[in-house]
């Protein structure tokens, strides 16, 4: 069985420019069609990456120029997805009904256009990918099939890893906010085995690690890397972003005073989400401060067990 020709755009070097900011950050890999193993009539999509097909860590990842400037020809590019990364994905899956969307498939479509997210049609050509900004901070997958056919249904996901397939020939903005449309699907499908989800921690802004205590100094590294946006860091903001709050968070800065110290300095670490607006610094430092106040707690809270079975 001949291998299928992806359906995205001719030159990824092209990529629009909506997706500049993803492009930003150095977690792309690429991918290949191949025969199944199992059913050499049917192929799956196989990842390429720096150390073959593995691709759940940064040393695997590429910067998007690396990537795309060998594109295999029965392949494309991906982009990598994982629990600290901000970014969520919804696949609607054989939602077309010739050239017209299928209609369980418009209301999403619809709701996705109306928030200004990222759309492109998937490289099957048979499917819509949306993309945009999530303030999830655990494990999100949902799933539903058999809508009007056996495989028309929906994918979303949050906070996991896996690779993404690009095909570059959409239109949006993918920093817009897609939870809501998240919340849309569930309504209106609900999936077909949903995975608990764990609360978000609301911190407050006043809310810090020892609350009779002042933050520690900062070391100048530190300091260096919030008050200006090295080459490392710039290769994964997402990545660095969320290190330099951990590290604060450790100094028993509350949230409130990261988004302070970070806002001062536009050309650091943050620059990114500052350049963005729409709050989106104050949300984006609450997301990461968010898991790391559940996993303190956490920790704390087995402390304690221990302590009380002695």
């Amino acid at each position: 069985m001949p291998l299928p020709i992806p359906h995205q755009i001719a030159d990824f070097r092209q990529l629009t420019s909506d997706l500049d900011l993803l492009k930003d950050d150095a977690r792309w890999i690429r991918w290949r069609y191949a025969p199944k193993r199992n059913n050499p009539s049917e192929s799956t999509k196989l990842p390429l990456s720096r150390h073959g097909s593995k691709y759940g860590s940064p040393e695997h990842w590429m910067s998007f120029t690396e990537a795309a400037g060998r594109v295999p020809r029965h392949g494309g590019l991906g982009l990598v997805q994982t629990p600290n990364y901000d970014i969520g994905f919804i696949d609607l899956d054989d939602c077309y009904d010739g050239n017209a969307v299928s209609p369980w498939a418009v209301p999403i479509v619809q709701a996705a256009y109306a928030a200004g997210l990222y759309l492109e049609p998937t490289v099957s050509g048979h499917g819509i990918r949306i993309i945009g900004a999530t303030s999830r901070v655990e494990n999100y997958t949902r799933t539903r099939k058999g809508l009007g056919r056996s495989k028309a249904g929906y994918e979303c996901y949050a906070c996991t890893t896996r690779f993404i397939t690009i095909s570059g020939l959409g239109a949006g903005d993918p920093l817009a906010d897609i939870d809501p449309i998240f919340g849309l699907i569930e309504q209106l499908y609900p999936p077909d085995v949903p995975n608990p989800v764990s609360p978000v921690l609301i911190t407050g802004g006043d809310w810090r690690v020892i609350p009779s205590r002042k933050p520690k100094p900062i070391e100048p590294e530190l300091m260096a890397r919030i008050t200006s946006l090295s080459p490392h860091d710039a290769g994964d903001r997402s990545r660095a972003f969320h290190g330099v709050v951990s590290a604060l968070f450790d100094l028993n800065f509350s949230s409130a005073e990261i988004v302070s110290l970070l806002e001062q300095h536009p050309d650091g670490v943050a620059q990114r989400f500052i350049v963005e607006g729409r709050d989106r610094l104050p949300r984006m430092v609450e997301l990461s401060f968010g898991k790391l106040r559940v996993a303190f707690e956490q920790k704390r809270a087995r402390f304690e067990y221990l302590l009380r079975r002695r």
